[in-house]
């Protein structure tokens, strides 16, 4: 039997509770749980932040002992036995420290079939903006909260509502309601309250409303009796709201973890949530109360209060499929020619805005640009990827001599085959007419793939067919131009010409970037979770193999590769795509 005592202890939970202050750009978001380890990386990294490649150098023998080149490891192994090490080149500034917690797991069985397998996550101390995310982010973000303050008080389940009222009051003294003109004032400024859950609202309105009453009229005036009506003018409209309050209320039952930065492969998938409460256990059950105060008339705040998520984004992702088999437009409709044709479109756009694109990397894009370098887009239909190199790699030229070489057996989008930079060859990458055809658009520095293929078999294409030389495929022998002997004797003024301009041999650039899409068999996050680990593994093997087998071993004698692995927003749950840069190997001097 609960005593007297022990009411008033429960009733006094909140008044006694101490308000808390959040850091600087912290808020709260209802985000689908495939993306919440996107959208964690996006926030906790710094714009134009140091891409955390790993390098590998790779001593060149020749193509022909390719297989022997190199093997996993912590160090790749050259046929004379030397070590060359693989370094982590991440950026140390990104270690930075970070809270993320998951509030609410509730939704991801699915009260509401459109927010099944959502999650609540709080993000503190965020290094960017939630609202300049990709619309491809956006439209699996149901909501975000700019969140200031937090309190935290004994109760359970049943007492939440009897104490909205003290709640209300701890709101209140946090926002600045006397240096806002929202009182009387109708016409001009209405605030518009977003609560979680929302069975809420109605209750916490009212109280709020009562709340500011108390602080701002006279004792003569009646206390408000409807939530919507009192001293603040408040609207249900976020167009026409002039000020948001956010609120986000955790009963006791919702279960949550603390993710930090030494904890990188964190999963967030709800079947490896720790079954924990918000704090430790004890003999009492804690309920969290987050909230935050947007003004329009603040810079920093109108992105939050006119952020568009779910299908509002959606309507900022413009891609237009063409006919399957024809390639021509869907009911003749008229579309312009730079108009996305798939959805695969934004993985390469996000690899070339954050990764090739940056203030660091920029000069690797500029100098095959120079060198007049071609780019092979292999499995390309419908033709996404071949319209981002024709749009922004060889347009930059002004040139027709650099081409874009798009390649698949289906069938390209007309807008994109009729684009001048675009030459297009139908039939199997792996096909040695193929890769003859290819022959005279080179050299290429530029090589992109978004096949429908599983990583491993992309992989061993890409190591063993695509990058070696079409004679040595048809023939099966090694070419002489790539043989220590023939190679020995070039003039050194030549060589030292090359290495000065940027190195080509007859098919591949140095530098040369390579961009694939690693496409793993199966959705479930434990299986996700070891072929990620799988690719980790094994990629640098094969990037050994491509190295010997793209560049002639004499003039080359040592290639490194820097490579990372990501999981960008247009990827599918069971996709990342890699980006490989091959280059000169700096000269270390040995001691």
């Amino acid at each position: 039997m609960t005593t007297l005592t022990e009411k008033e202890n429960k009733q006094d939970g909140v008044s006694q509770a101490t308000t808390s202050a959040f850091p600087q750009n912290t808020i709260a978001i209802m985000v689908h749980k495939h993306f919440a380890d996107r959208v964690k990386d996006y926030l906790f990294t710094p714009l134009h932040h140091q891409i955390p490649w790993k390098t590998q150098v790779h001593h060149i023998i020749s193509a022909s002992d390719a297989y022997d080149v190199a093997k996993c490891g912590d160090s790749t192994l050259d046929n004379s036995g030397e070590g060359v090490e693989i370094e982590d080149s991440t950026n140390e500034s990104l270690h930075v420290p970070f809270k993320m917690t998951i509030l609410d797991t509730t939704e991801t069985s699915g009260r509401s079939h459109a927010r099944r397998g959502y999650l609540v996550v709080l993000f503190e101390d965020a290094a960017r903006h939630i609202h300049n995310i990709s619309p491809m982010a956006r439209q699996n973000i149901a909501w975000a909260m700019k969140l200031t303050h937090q309190i935290q008080f004994n109760s359970d389940t049943d007492s939440i509502t009897s104490h909205m009222d003290q709640l209300a009051t701890k709101i209140a003294d946090t926002l600045p309601i006397h240096n806002i003109p929202l009182l009387n004032n109708k016409d001009e400024h209405n605030l518009r309250m977003d609560v979680y859950p929302k069975t809420f609202t109605d209750l916490l309105s009212l109280e709020l409303q009562r709340a500011i009453h108390a602080k701002h009229e006279s004792n003569s005036s009646p206390a408000p009796q409807v939530p919507y009506e009192g001293p603040i003018a408040m609207t249900r409209s976020a167009s026409k709201c002039s000020h948001r309050l956010f609120v986000i209320i955790i009963a006791p039952q919702a279960k949550c973890t603390f993710v930090g930065c030494d904890n990188d492969n964190a999963d967030l998938q709800p079947s490896s949530i720790r079954k924990s409460n918000i704090l430790p256990d004890d003999t009492t059950y804690q309920t969290r109360v987050c909230w935050g105060w947007c003004d329009r008339a603040i810079p920093s705040d109108t992105p939050m209060m006119e952020g568009r998520f779910n299908e509002f984004a959606n309507q900022q992702l413009s891609n237009i499929s063409p006919n399957h088999v024809t390639g021509e437009e869907i009911d003749g409709n008229v579309v312009a020619v730079d108009t996305p044709v798939s959805r695969a479109y934004y993985k390469l756009d996000q690899v070339m805005s954050e990764i090739l694109e940056a203030p660091q990397e920029v000069h690797i894009i500029r100098q095959l640009q120079q060198l007049k370098a071609s780019a092979m887009d292999l499995g390309s239909a419908p033709g996404g990827w071949t319209q981002i190199l024709a749009n922004r790699y060889a347009t930059a030229n002004n040139d027709n001599n650099v081409r874009i070489c798009s390649v698949d057996r289906g069938t390209l989008a007309n807008r994109v085959a009729n684009l001048p930079q675009v030459h297009y060859v139908r039939g199997l990458m792996e096909d040695p007419e193929v890769q003859v055809a290819l022959e005279p658009y080179g050299p290429f520095g530029l090589v992109v793939s978004d096949a429908s293929q599983l990583w491993y078999e992309l992989l061993d294409l890409f190591s063993t067919v695509i990058v070696r030389s079409p004679s040595a495929i048809i023939g099966g022998e090694t070419p002489k131009e790539n043989s220590v002997a023939d190679t020995s004797e070039e003039p050194a003024t030549k060589r030292q010409k090359e290495e000065s301009s940027g190195a080509t041999n007859e098919r591949f650039t140095l530098p040369c970037i390579v961009v694939l899409t690693t496409k793993l068999p199966y959705n479930r996050a434990s299986s996700v979770k070891y072929n990620v680990e799988q690719v980790h593994k094994k990629l640098p093997n094969h990037l050994s193999k491509m190295a010997a087998a793209m560049y002639p071993a004499a003039r080359f004698p040592l290639v490194q590769t820097r490579y990372t692995i990501q999981h960008l927003m247009a990827n599918s749950p069971s996709e990342r795509t890699m980006i490989a840069i091959f280059e000169k190997a700096p000269i270390v001097n040995k001691t």
